[in-house]
């Protein structure tokens, strides 16, 4: 990523300054603040969801806050992800804010303009705070910037290596329809990890052990004739009752007779798992694809111009 700094110039602003109000359309938030909005929410009703697992309570009078809470979920992270309106006045730069209102510059308070990426830049001030934001139109944004740097009398920057060459601009329609598709799966793991994940956390910490046997190992076949194996697994609960359970498929094949514990919902012996890593960890590690993918994805989908 090349960056650089533009001086201050020594000389005064040139007597040409433009007197209109220059405007670019542009995202002034970063991803992380995206994915806090995005996910935020989500991890907080699954915390509420879990602890009335825990409870054994009824999840019935969550049903008019889950009303509630989509709308504003979804409301809360377009708020953050939306472009908002920078403007260039005569007499200020006006920066907007996330959450309504705008923040007001005065140019002598610009201390310089850092290229970050193509089409991201981020005003230095002299306070040494950073007011990041990017734009995918580079007509509006070279505007922009050549009005930005004259009134705040810094030397002239070459807008073209902001906004990176015009022949990048093939791959990164390419990119971007990746990351669009990587996202849309990020969404569905990410849904299924706010529902499934308090539900596995509540069974682990609530459920009863038993002691039980292998009785078979089932054999599947994937793609290459490569070899997996399911172990049945029969054990006795309190009632007396005989019930089975079966392992998430691993490497290697369990023999007859090999002994194996089974983890049961208390007072429901059919709800039940095998002790082992991959039966209670496993569909856990690929829930939390939603996030990376979201991370990953947002990158792609967000730096980089429609």
């Amino acid at each position: 990523m090349s960056r650089y700094r533009v001086p201050v110039h020594d000389t005064p602003a040139d007597s040409s300054s433009h007197a209109a109000t220059v405007k670019v359309f542009a995202k002034t938030t970063s991803l992380w603040q995206l994915v806090l909005a995005w996910q935020g929410l989500p991890i907080l009703a699954g915390a509420v969801v879990q602890s009335f697992l825990m409870a054994g309570t009824s999840l019935k009078p969550l049903i008019p806050l889950a009303v509630l809470f989509v709308p504003l979920w979804l409301a809360l992270t377009f708020q953050v992800a939306r472009r908002r309106w920078l403007k260039a006045a005569p007499e200020a730069l006006h920066f907007p804010r996330v959450f309504g209102g705008t923040r007001t510059i005065d140019y002598g308070d610009i201390a310089g303009i850092d290229a970050l990426a193509q089409g991201t830049v981020a005003l230095v001030l002299k306070d040494g705070q950073r007011l990041r934001f990017q734009s995918f139109d580079p007509q509006e944004l070279e505007r922009f910037l050549e009005v930005v740097l004259e009134r705040a009398r810094l030397q002239p920057m070459d807008v073209a290596r902001v906004m990176g060459r015009a022949g990048t601009r093939s791959a990164q329609k390419t990119e971007r329809r990746v990351g669009v598709l990587m996202f849309a799966l990020g969404l569905v793991f990410t849904g299924i990890s706010a529902v499934f994940l308090p539900m596995r956390i509540s069974f682990l910490l609530k459920a009863d052990r038993a002691h039980g046997t292998v009785v078979r190992s089932i054999a599947r076949t994937t793609r290459g004739n490569a070899h997996s194996y399911a172990a049945v697994v029969t054990f006795t609960a309190p009632t007396g009752e005989t019930f089975f359970a079966e392992s998430y498929p691993h490497s290697t094949e369990l023999t007859a007779g090999t002994p194996q514990d089974v983890l049961y919902a208390p007072g429901n012996p059919a709800n039940n798992l095998v002790d082992d890593f991959g039966s209670k960890y496993a569909l856990c590690v690929l829930a939390l694809l939603g996030p990376v993918l979201l991370v990953v994805s947002g990158r792609m989908v967000f730096r980089n111009p429609r």
